[in-house]
């Protein structure tokens, strides 16, 4: 079946090229290919073949007509860096929607924050002050062993998951 759009929303899901996925996408043909690769790009965007293979397909073009005269090399101190970005940046942009953090932040409503307070529950009330009272013990005591502090540790955990579920603890 030949589609008219492919959308792809997570990009990076079809990185390893074999798996299942990455082949039926692979399959499906079209003139015109939308990718939201995600954090992909922001990581390596050189190693994002299977998605350069997606879009570029759809656009009948090539990696290399946009990433000649760029590469990666190590930087004095041992970090990766790419040379010739704003070159880059430019053959891209036919391709590639770029958006900074400032520019969706402009276009979201204001945040909102409704704080709800629930009672808990009998069963979280009494898991919790067992807890406590071995919190409190521990802490009565002059010098903590090792042993006392991963027992501290693990109450405080068992108070945690209590005040979320009681279905946590067990």
């Amino acid at each position: 079946m030949k589609w008219d759009l492919i959308i792809l929303d997570e990009g990076q899901r079809i990185k390893n090229w074999e798996a299942k996925t990455s082949q039926v996408i692979k399959a499906l043909r079209s003139p015109y290919a939308l990718s939201s690769p995600g954090p992909l790009l922001k990581i390596a965007w050189m190693s994002s073949t299977p998605w350069w293979n997606l879009s570029m397909t759809a656009a009948s073009a090539r990696r290399s007509t946009f990433t000649t005269g760029t590469g990666s090399s190590m930087k004095k101190g041992g970090s990766w860096g790419t040379k010739n970005l704003d070159d880059l940046r430019e053959r891209l942009k036919p391709v590639l929607l770029r958006r900074t953090r400032k520019m969706v932040m402009e276009e979201l409503p204001p945040r909102a924050t409704e704080i709800r307070r629930i009672p808990p529950t009998d069963e979280q009330i009494s898991l919790h002050n067992a807890q406590l009272r071995i919190i409190r013990k521990i802490l009565a005591k002059r010098y903590l062993t090792e042993m006392d502090i991963l027992r501290l540790q693990k109450a405080l955990l068992i108070c945690r998951m209590a005040a979320n579920s009681t279905y946590l603890v067990r």
